[in-house]
C-alpha cells in the first residue's frame, strides 16, 4: 500500500514514517498543496494524510491555514482524473483554532488531534480499518456475460466473498504446479460494455488489491485472420468509437475516427507469445473442453482487440470503422479497452484479455459457439495460473 503525507513538520513526518515501516507501506511525502495535487494526479495512493497548515506553493515556504483543507476539497470535488484514496486523514496540532472545522466534517475524513499522546494509535486504527476494507489478492478474473462467467465458475468451486450492490465477487484459491496457493476473485459486470466494465473495475480496486487482472470470454474475430475457436490474447486494445462526427463535402454525416490505444505489459505478452508457439498446448486446451461436434484445430493468436460500444453484426461496421485504423486487428469486443485503461491508470503491472472467437461480427452472428469458446479462454487462463504463478 502507498501513503501520501502532506506535512512540513519533521517530527510528525518521522512518526508517520515509522508507522509506514511497521506496516511495510510505501510513504511518499509532500510539503505543499501544489505538490500534493500534482502527485495525486499522477499516482495512486491508498491513504492520504493531510496537515491542515502547510505552504500552498512549491517554492513559497509561507504557511497557509487553509492549504490542507483545500487538498481535502480537491480530493472529493475535483473534476481532474485522480485515483480516489481509500482513506483520508486530517492531522493538526491546533484544531481549536480551525474556523472551518464544521465544514471539514462534511467530508468523509478522519480527524486526529496530534496534541494527544495517543494520536499515533489513532492513525494506526485508521490504517487497520482501511486494511479491513481492502483485501489483497493475487488475481482478479473479469467476465461480461453469463456464458463467460459460467465457463470458470461451474468447474472451479467458487464461494461468495463480497456483494457490492448488484455485483457479487466470488473467491477461491488455486494451487499451482509449484504448490503455491494463489488467491483469486471472479466477477461478472452488471452489463456489457465499457461503462459497466469501468464501474466494476472501480469497485474491484476499491475492495481488493489485485496483483494480476485478467478478462476471459468471447469476441468477434477478423474473418481474414481468425477461425472459430481461436484464442485471442490482446497485446493491445483500441477504442474505435472515439472520434468526431462531421459533414463531408456533400453534407453527409462522416465519422472521423481517433482511436485510443493501450497495450498489455510486455512481460505477460511474452509468456503468451511462447504459448502461441506450442502446438501441443492448443491441442490440449481443445481436448480439455469436453464438448461434442468440435474437432477443428485452434490456435493461440496475439494482436489487437478493437473495442466499441455496440454488439457488431455488420461487415459494414468493421469495414468502415475498424479496418481503416488497423486491417490486421484480430478481435472485436465491448470491454477490453476499459480493463486496459483502468489498469494502466491505477498502476496495475499485470493485466491481459483472453477471448476466443465465437463469430465474425457479421449478419451470421449467433450464440452457437459461445459456450465452447468461453471454455477455451478459461482453460488457457487456468493453464497460465497453474504453470506461471
Amino acid at each position: 500500500m502507498r501513503i501520501l503525507l502532506l506535512d512540513d513538520k519533521k517530527d510528525r513526518t518521522q512518526d508517520v514514517e515509522e508507522i509506514a515501516n511497521d506496516y511495510k507501506f510505501e510513504l511518499i511525502t509532500s510539503h505543499s498543496l501544489e505538490d500534493a495535487e500534482t502527485k495525486l494526479k499522477h499516482s495512486k495512493y491508498d491513504i492520504v494524510i493531510i496537515d491542515l497548515v502547510v505552504p500552498s506553493k512549491y517554492n513559497n515556504r509561507e504557511l497557509s491555514k487553509n492549504a490542507g483543507f483545500e487538498l481535502v476539497k480537491y480530493i472529493y470535488e475535483t473534476t481532474d482524473d485522480i485515483n480516489m484514496p481509500h482513506s483520508v486523514v486530517v492531522v493538526s496540532d491546533n484544531l481549536k483554532d480551525v474556523d472551518y472545522l464544521e465544514e471539514l466534517n462534511y467530508y468523509p475524513v478522519s480527524i486526529i488531534d496530534t496534541n494527544m499522546e495517543t494520536w499515533t494509535d489513532s492513525l494506526r486504527m485508521v490504517i487497520d480499518n482501511c486494511l479491513l476494507k481492502i483485501r489483497p489478492i493475487d488475481i482478479a478474473i473479469i467476465t461480461a456475460v453469463d456464458v463467460e462467467f459460467n465457463a470458470l465458475y461451474n468447474d472451479c468451486g467458487w464461494t461468495e466473498e463480497l456483494k457490492v450492490g448488484a455485483i457479487t465477487f466470488y473467491q477461491k484459491d488455486f494451487v499451482t504446479k509449484s504448490k503455491s496457493q494463489i488467491s483469486a476473485v471472479l466477477v461478472q459486470t452488471e452489463d456489457k460494455g465499457m461503462v459497466a466494465t469501468s464501474f466494476l473495475m472501480s469497485k474491484l480496486f476499491e475492495h481488493f488489491m489485485p496483483k494480476n487482472v485478467f478478462m476471459i470470454g468471447i469476441s468477434a474475430g477478423n474473418p481474414d485472420k481468425t477461425n472459430f475457436g481461436d484464442i485471442i490474447v490482446a497485446t493491445s486494445c483500441c477504442d474505435y468509437s472515439k472520434g468526431a462526427i462531421t459533414d463531408d463535402e456533400n453534407g453527409n454525416l462522416k465519422f472521423e475516427s481517433e482511436p485510443s490505444l493501450v497495450s498489455a505489459p510486455d512481460k505477460l505478452v511474452n509468456v503468451f507469445k511462447r504459448y502461441s508457439l506450442e502446438q501441443d498446448l492448443s491441442y490440449e486446451i481443445r481436448k480439455s473442453v469436453k464438448m461434442n461436434n468440435y474437432n477443428t484445430d485452434i490456435k493461440i493468436k496475439l494482436g489487437l482487440m478493437a473495442c466499441g460500444p455496440l454488439v457488431v453484426k455488420s461487415k459494414t461496421i468493421t469495414d468502415n470503422y475498424i479496418r481503416p485504423y488497423n486491417k490486421n486487428y484480430l478481435g472485436i469486443d465491448m470491454e477490453s479497452f476499459a480493463v486496459y485503461s483502468f489498469c494502466q491508470k491505477n498502476k496495475c503491472e499485470s493485466f491481459i484479455v483472453i477471448k476466443s472467437v465465437s463469430d465474425h461480427g457479421d449478419r451470421d452472428k449467433t450464440h452457437t459457439h459461445q459456450e465452447y469458446c468461453s471454455k477455451l479462454s478459461a482453460e488457457l487462463l487456468k493453464h497460465y495460473i497453474y504453470n506461471e504463478l
